[in-house]
């Protein structure tokens, strides 16, 4: 490869670089609303045609459950509700440890579809839920609140702006730990920027290098999305004689050494060129 190719490419590849940078992340909002989970259970549908997901837990792009702190089920029959499957099943949480939802910024709805298994007397499980660093229930009590083996639902709004919703539990008095048996999460418009960042169509570029020979070497010129000088529209403003005259009339001598070659490399040298005349422009 001649020198003048050598340092081309190079020239090309730091141009490629910064518009690489620009376009958007493949994990951006990588889950999509409505969400509904079946905590510690398999995919259903209930009485209103939804459809809930199977217990997962969460990966990256994802969504699911961190760590939990035990899990159960029971088969008795749930007041309060049709879909007695939904709430038969249930994860534990504690110490902020629950869900994470990998969505995009916005604002969104959160239900928490909660049951009681366990205590038999107001007091006996207390814990708190906090939703985007938000606590929205404290020293909630479901015996208290709802009964025991009854569907005992929570909605509530969050707003998330680091593509992460997160949902955790904390015991708060009683003896057991934080309980769920569904979550579902809807909604994502209208409260935040929802819109991944994206790639202008075309991009303006104004670039020199040093290849002197080349009429197209210096000017101003369109890139397309690959941002490849050259592959858009022609040049709007090409050099004419003229304009690479004066342009030559600035060149100094330098040296040149990509700094990934070996020391021993022997450098670009770019001697000086003759003054141009400047009559007749």
């Amino acid at each position: 490869m001649g020198r003048k190719a050598a340092l081309r490419l190079l020239t090309a590849t730091a141009l490629l670089l910064p518009l690489a940078a620009v376009g958007p992340s493949a994990a951006y909002g990588a889950v999509t609303t409505p969400v509904r989970a079946n905590a510690n259970g398999g995919a259903l549908t209930d009485s209103a045609g939804n459809s809930w997901s199977a217990d997962r837990a969460h990966s990256a792009g994802s969504w699911g459950y961190d760590t939990r702190y035990g899990s159960g089920s029971t088969a008795n029959p749930i007041a309060g509700t049709t879909d007695d499957a939904l709430y038969q099943t249930y994860n534990l949480f504690h110490n902020g440890a629950g869900y994470k939802f990998d969505v995009a910024n916005g604002t969104y709805q959160v239900t928490l579809k909660m049951m009681e298994d366990w205590a038999t007397a107001a007091g006996h499980r207390r814990f708190d839920v906090r939703i985007e660093g938000t606590t929205v229930l404290t020293a909630f009590d479901i015996f208290a609140s709802c009964g025991r083996f009854t569907a005992c639902d929570r909605t509530f709004t969050a707003t998330v702006g680091d593509g992460q919703l997160n949902i955790g539990f904390t015991m708060n008095g009683g003896a057991n730990y934080g309980t769920v048996s569904a979550g579902q999460v809807t909604g994502g418009r209208g409260g935040g920027d929802t819109t991944p960042p994206h790639t202008p169509a075309e991009l303006r570029l104004a670039w020199r290098t040093s290849s002197l020979g080349s009429p197209a070497a210096d000017g101003v010129g369109t890139a397309p999305r690959s941002g490849v000088p050259g592959a858009g529209p022609p040049f709007s403003r090409p050099l004419t004689p003229r304009r690479r005259a004066l342009r030559l009339d600035s060149v100094r001598p330098f040296d040149f050494r990509p700094p990934h070659f070996p020391p021993s490399y022997p450098p670009f040298h770019f001697p000086s060129r003759p003054r141009p005349s400047r009559r007749g422009l």
